[in-house]
């Protein structure tokens, strides 16, 4: 019965392993004009086809990604 157990928890471990290890990532910052260095509110950032606007101070974050690498695009109007 012990060796049952084993075996089991053994199993259990090689296919549960990977997905414990996967790994969810994050990009965040803050979005300024090159410029003058003042942060923009409302700018659009993107990564993929997830996007999020800046708050207030210009701040932003994507959250969920997989490892890789990404093209960050930002707009602003």
């Amino acid at each position: 019965m012990k060796d049952t157990c084993r075996i089991a928890l053994a199993i259990a471990l090689f296919y549960l392993t990977p997905l414990l290890l996967q790994a969810q990532h994050s990009v965040a910052g803050v979005v300024s004009d090159q410029s003058t260095g003042e942060t923009l509110v409302g700018a659009t950032v993107r990564v993929d086809n997830i996007g999020v606007v800046t708050d207030l101070d210009g701040k932003s974050a994507i959250e969920g990604l997989e490892s890789g690498a990404y093209t960050i695009k930002i707009n602003f109007i």
